[in-house]
């Protein structure tokens, strides 16, 4: 059995960052703040990554600003030029997926963000027969599970969300539920929709195989496009459609009917402004890119262990 762990780092040019609000209490763009903050702390996680992958005797890989990379990027460019770095970026990682698939029979991949805390091994706790391991985005469950929502339902749901103000950004997870959404229903009339965090992804080669991401890749680029033209949806849910990974994802996963597993806390613990980590967290999701705060929980765990 052949198993790798992989990461991306890119460290996108200060001209292809995107527009995106502050991270909270902060006064600079997430974008430039990610960028100084992930540079500030690549040693740091990257050695974390390849002591996780030593320890459970598995490879390791990371990807980053190369010719490769470039040449991907370049591509992305000239046959979608409406697509920003970010979300190319976020399309080579699912690219990577699928390459490593043939060399490997299972594959876990870590955002960079992501810092493991553990010796478990995740390919012996996680049982592969069970699915693609993912998180949801917590605003897909809210509706997941109920047959008898109507799309109706769910626009007057959102016309209650903009009139609170809630209207999200393209990249929240709550856009994406509603990307995913809207894909699903034009190709098939589903009003069922999952939103997916692909920040940790553990899956198989043949899993991948059902998946088929990239089947029909052009055609569903353009279905988006479409979507954000489309007065059929309101203006409000229009403006948070995009292209990314994670819409693109969950489409697939429906559409294919492929088998997906929940990441709960322990394996996707998502940092975001919360007071404490816990200590039962094996993989800690950075979102608000407080590594100090992880550095120091880390020490304060080894005093204890002491």
């Amino acid at each position: 059995m052949k198993r790798v762990i992989f990461s991306l780092y890119i460290d996108i040019p200060e001209g292809e960052l995107d527009a995106q609000p502050p991270y909270p209490n902060d006064d600079i763009p997430k974008t430039y703040r990610t960028k100084e903050v992930l540079k500030l702390n690549h040693y740091f996680l990257k050695k974390k990554h390849i002591e996780y992958a030593d320890k459970i005797g598995v490879d390791y890989k990371l990807f980053e600003y190369d010719s490769e990379y470039k040449e991907y990027k370049n591509y992305f460019k000239k046959k979608y030029p409406f697509i920003t770095t970010y979300n190319i970026i976020n399309f080579y990682k699912i690219q990577k997926l699928y390459d490593l698939a043939e060399q490997y029979d299972e594959i876990l991949y870590l955002d960079f963000d992501v810092v493991p805390v553990t010796a478990l091994n995740f390919f012996e706790s996680i049982d592969f027969s069970r699915g693609i391991a993912i998180s949801d985005n917590f605003e897909s469950r809210e509706y997941s599970d109920r047959k008898n929502f109507t799309l109706d339902y769910l626009i007057r749901k959102s016309v209650i969300m903009n009139e609170q103000g809630q209207v999200p950004s393209n990249r929240s997870p709550n856009a994406k539920y509603w990307n995913t959404l809207a894909l699903n229903y034009i190709n098939f009339g589903s009003t069922s929709s999952r939103s997916y965090n692909t920040g940790i992804i553990g899956c198989t080669s043949d899993q991948l195989d059902e998946l088929s991401y990239w089947e029909n890749f052009d055609n569903v680029i353009e279905q988006m496009k479409e979507l954000i033209e489309d007065e059929f949806f309101p203006d409000h849910i229009r403006k948070c459609f995009g292209y990314d990974n994670e819409t693109i994802w969950g489409h697939k996963v429906e559409l294919n009917n492929v088998k997906t597993q929940e990441l709960y806390k322990n394996w996707h613990f998502r940092m975001w402004k919360q007071n404490d980590i816990p200590d039962y967290v094996n993989f800690i999701h950075v979102i608000d890119k407080n590594f100090d705060k992880v550095k120091q929980w880390l020490i304060d765990r080894e005093k204890i262990n002491l």
